[in-house]
């Protein structure tokens, strides 16, 4: 197994994680969806949700950070659809 992959430990969100899952999402509309969405999708990306939306999505979803090294490097929430069927309605990686 790759070692990097090895080392990253999945943990739920606390609240001091929202501020770094929101740069994390910026720079994912910024760095990579800009060119393709233009600048209003991307500005309306990057606003579709600050930290304290985040904090309050984690108090009724299942929502985890990814962390290596101490350091968060991405983010995803889960909705289960049914007993069967399970979505992933937000995952966003640090793309450094």
């Amino acid at each position: 197994m790759n070692p990097i992959i090895a080392s990253i430990h999945i943990r739920h969100f606390k609240a001091r994680d929202a501020e770094i899952c929101f740069k994390i999402c910026c720079a994912a509309f910024i760095q990579k969806f800009h060119r393709e969405l233009g600048a209003s999708a991307t500005t309306a990306g990057v606003n579709a949700y600050m930290p304290d939306d985040y904090v309050r999505m984690a108090q009724t979803t299942p929502f985890f950070v990814a962390e290596y090294s101490g350091e968060v490097i991405g983010f995803s929430t889960i909705k289960r659809k049914d007993k069967r069927v399970t979505e992933i309605p937000l995952i966003y990686i640090d793309l450094n």
